[in-house]
């Protein structure tokens, strides 16, 4: 994680950034052969950044049975817990150890 987000969500905007950079600067040059292709992967390069950082910001998902840790403040014990089946209600938190 950097500053709080997931490294794939960094890979999503470092991709974007570096796909409209391309696209940009692409576009303003002499349009040879070479300069197309540079377009067009830049606009690809763009299209696929910002799908992996809209895949990769999507909100994580718990089925039932899946256990989980409780992330507490510093100082305090953490605590795991499961999910439960519908229309049951998860049993109570326990410390992890």
């Amino acid at each position: 994680m950097l500053f709080g987000r997931p490294i794939n969500l960094w890979n999503g905007l470092i991709g974007a950034g570096i796909g409209l950079a391309i696209t940009v600067i692409g576009a303003t040059q002499a349009a040879e052969v070479a300069q197309q292709w540079a377009i067009i992967l830049g606009a690809v390069g763009t299209f696929l950044g910002i799908a992996v950082a809209f895949l990769a910001g999507q909100p994580p998902t718990l089925n039932p049975g899946d256990s989980f840790t409780v992330k507490t403040p510093s100082g305090q014990p953490n605590y795991q817990t499961t999910v439960a089946t519908p229309p049951a209600t998860d049993p109570p938190p326990v410390p992890a150890g």
